[in-house]
C-alpha cells in the first residue's frame, strides 16, 4: 500500500514541476555566446545562444534576441546569464572566463 502512495506522490510532484515550475528543470545560470550585437540609444542589445556546461551550443534552446545590457560585448564572447525568478528573459551577468 505504501508503494502505491509513494508512486502517486512522485507522479503528482513530477506533474506539478512540469506544469507549474518548468524552470526548475534547468539551471538558473548558464553560459551563452553573443551571436549578434548593436547599440541602441546608449545601451546594447544582443542575440545570444545558450551553451551547455562544456561551452558547446545547446540545441534545446533557440537563439534569444533582444537581450539588453549596459556593458559592451563582442560577437563571439561567452557570457554568463541568469533567468531571474523563473522568467524566460535572461540577464547578462558578465564575461565568462
Amino acid at each position: 500500500m505504501s508503494d502505491m502512495l509513494k508512486s502517486f506522490v512522485r507522479q503528482e510532484l513530477e506533474r506539478s514541476i512540469r506544469e507549474e515550475y518548468p524552470h526548475l528543470r534547468y539551471p538558473f545560470a548558464m553560459y551563452a555566446k553573443i551571436v549578434d550585437s548593436w547599440n541602441e540609444a546608449g545601451h546594447y542589445s544582443y542575440v545570444i545562444r545558450i551553451l551547455d556546461k562544456n561551452k558547446r551550443e545547446d540545441a534545446r534552446f533557440p537563439e534569444i534576441p533582444k537581450v539588453s545590457s549596459e556593458m559592451p560585448y563582442k560577437v563571439g564572447d561567452i557570457v554568463t546569464v541568469v533567468f531571474l525568478y523563473g522568467n524566460i528573459v535572461p540577464y547578462i551577468m558578465g564575461r565568462a572566463v
